[in-house]
């Protein structure tokens, strides 16, 4: 506590019980049978493994709608479409040649 910022009672208190709830979730979810693996594991493994199987999304959105798909999947997808459409959307792509 010597290190937190604020000096708000309500901002004090929202942290620490956000602070104890994921530790309380992260309990519950270890004594699963699915949270097993996970529970067996020390932070430092966790993080090497979720760096290696880390999967990169893009926001896509067009006037009030909005997905978030997989990386790999939307490139597969654009690199699919119709030569003349690849060329028209080059210049919403850096670098010189775009994707095609």
């Amino acid at each position: 506590m010597a290190e937190f910022t604020s000096t708000d009672l309500s901002q004090i208190l929202y942290h620490v019980i956000c602070v104890l709830l994921s530790y309380n979730l992260c309990q519950v979810y270890a004594n699963t049978e699915a949270g097993g693996d996970y529970a067996r594991k020390t932070l430092r493994q966790q993080r090497r493994q979720q760096a290696r199987t880390h999967e990169v999304s893009i926001l896509v959105y067009s006037g009030d709608c909005y997905a978030l798909v997989n990386a790999k999947i939307f490139i597969g997808y654009l690199l699919r479409l119709p030569k003349e459409i690849q060329y028209r959307l080059c210049p919403f792509f850096p670098g010189e040649a775009g994707f095609t």
